[in-house]
């Protein structure tokens, strides 16, 4: 299963909180929101161990705010959000695919390093980068 799953309006607080996770099946996400699930780790630093499909996933009107993500490990998705989530937060590394759709919004404020794969934003969809906006079409 998914390390942090938060379901049907649970909410998370993580602040000041150092958190390493690790879903040890390739499809499992370390971290998955679903159905108004809301993770706030303000001040918190996060190391998300992989290799897995996803590293986050937001969906529907899931939210989650963060200071510090690092990547540890292969992820096919970085992030992706869709109906309506909302991410908000830094990386500290490289990060690979970021997908936003049906109304999703993903506003990453920093990358420490590069964005190594695409950048998708459909149905409505909006990523925010340090250096750009992707809208859907």
């Amino acid at each position: 299963s998914n390390n942090l799953a938060i379901n049907n309006s649970g909410r998370i607080d993580l602040r000041n909180t150092p958190v390493v996770l690790r879903a040890w099946q390739r499809n499992n996400t370390p971290i998955g929101l679903e159905h108004d699930g809301h993770l706030l780790a303000e001040d918190a630093k996060i190391t998300i161990v992989g290799p897995n499909d996803s590293a986050i996933a937001l969906q529907k009107a899931s939210t989650f705010t963060c200071n510090d993500i690092a990547l540890e490990g292969e992820f096919e998705h970085a992030i992706w959000a869709s109906s309506g989530s909302m991410f908000v937060g830094r990386f500290l590394g490289d990060i690979r695919k970021v997908q936003a759709s049906t109304g999703a919004g993903i506003h990453i404020e920093q990358v420490g390093g590069k964005i190594v794969g695409p950048v998708e934003a459909r149905s409505g969809g909006v990523v925010s980068l340090p250096d750009r906006v992707v809208r859907s079409d």
